[in-house]
């Protein structure tokens, strides 16, 4: 019997409620568990962020995706979008599953808007019974 691959996309807006005001990671990786996805695709992922480490005693010592993951207890990659002085988020997959290989790049259109890509290649068993 073949068990269907549940898969996810959500942009976490580096972990934060509307206007900057709360950490709401730890929420979202409560809400993430209750999907039961397979597969995660998560955007805006704050890999480092010093200000922000600074100002909230409860961030992670983690950069996000290392948090989501272990929270999880997926597979993670993660693939930088933007850096600048205090620190840099990106695109991150999570996987139940290996991820046997990844890759990103940036896009320019118009020679001034900047977009990622990224490409993973994971590893699924079509089966039931993992």
């Amino acid at each position: 019997m073949l068990k269907p691959l549940r898969i996810a996309s959500y942009n976490i807006h580096k972990g934060m409620s509307p206007l900057n005001r709360r950490l709401q990671l730890p929420n979202m990786a409560e809400s993430l568990q209750q999907l039961n996805a397979d597969v995660l695709f998560l955007q805006e992922v704050q890999g480092r962020h010093g200000q922000r480490a600074l100002r909230f005693a409860d961030w992670p010592h983690e950069p996000q995706h290392h948090y989501l993951a272990r929270r999880l207890q997926h597979r993670v990659a993660y693939g930088l979008n933007a850096h600048y002085a205090h620190g840099h988020h990106g695109n991150a997959i999570l996987s139940r599953f290996p991820i046997q290989q990844w890759c990103g790049a940036t896009l320019i259109f118009l020679s001034t808007v900047l977009k990622a890509v990224a490409y993973y290649i994971v590893s699924y068993s079509y089966h039931a019974g993992r």
